[in-house]
């Protein structure tokens, strides 16, 4: 008799920069039945790290590995902004080598700014006081500590990833951009990673990147 063959998951880990994007992400796991999501909280530490860790990372086992991290010490910091050059050109380097590629996920300046792309109402402006005033948080803190982060950010038709990536969709200009070539299972067989230095320091992400890696949207 023969048994029905089990179905591979295509397997990501996701290097998240703290709890709010460790919460985000791990509610993904339940998103896609083809897909295994493992995100890793790197609790702060900045790019360099990311740098280190990445260099003792053994990336067997996984289509990809994505990098996601917030912009703002690059804009503010002389030498986070060098670190971070450097953690671009190292993941380069492995990716022209590499079978398993690490993806960067720049979100520019940061998470709190991409949950607020969530909400219909959003149209710009200070993200801290959006996420106060209109999400009904009463702090920062208390934003980024909520477990249920994902599920909040996707309440309904007036607040989605999807309404993100629209967002996201119209225009190109970005700090960060990748591009892919897929063999026919769906595995990442390239990443090419261009830089606009221009664009450090206007809003932008290329974190729906990731969900179209993943086939989410």
């Amino acid at each position: 008799m023969n048994r029905p063959q089990r179905k591979l998951k295509r397997t990501f880990w996701i290097f998240c920069e703290g709890d709010t994007e460790f919460n985000y992400f791990n509610s993904l796991r339940k998103i896609n039945d083809d897909v295994k999501i493992l995100p890793v909280n790197m609790e702060g530490g900045g790019y360099k790290e990311y740098l280190k860790i990445i260099k003792k990372d053994s990336p067997q086992n996984r289509v990809a590995t994505f990098i996601v991290i917030d912009c703002d010490r690059a804009r503010n910091m002389a030498d986070e902004k060098d670190a971070l050059l450097k953690l671009i050109n190292h993941c380069k380097r492995q990716n022209e080598k590499s079978t398993s590629p690490y993806i960067l996920v720049l979100n520019n300046p940061d998470f709190e700014y991409i949950a607020c792309l969530h909400d219909s109402k959003y149209k710009g402006g200070n993200a801290k006081q959006h996420i106060i005033k209109i999400f009904g948080f009463k702090g920062i803190d208390e934003f980024k500590s909520n477990a249920n982060i994902y599920d909040f950010l996707n309440k309904d038709q007036s607040r989605n990833y999807q309404i993100m990536l629209d967002k996201l969709s119209h225009t190109d200009k970005k700090f960060l951009k990748n591009q892919y070539k897929f063999d026919v299972t769906k595995v990442i067989i390239a990443v090419a990673t261009s830089i606009d230095w221009d664009e450090l320091y206007n809003n932008n992400s290329n974190i729906d990147e990731f969900f179209k890696v993943i086939a989410l949207e």
